[in-house]
């Protein structure tokens, strides 16, 4: 195992952990009254987070 950029010690959460604490995940879902999609997924996040660092969706395009 690697890790080229461990965060700071003073960095709260831990090093493995990929997910927001189960209270900001919560806020996140109830965030969401919108919609299920994606957009509506990031927009709630960024509100409770306060930061927009997830990766943009790529949007499918129909092919005919």
């Amino acid at each position: 195992m690697c890790i080229n950029n461990p965060k700071p010690k003073s960095h709260k959460t831990s090093l493995f952990s990929t997910h927001p604490p189960v209270e900001k995940r919560i806020a996140i879902l109830r965030a969401m009254a919108m919609g299920t999609d994606y957009e509506s997924y990031c927009a709630a996040y960024a509100q409770v987070m306060g930061k927009n660092d997830l990766p943009k969706h790529k949007k499918k395009t129909k092919t005919v």
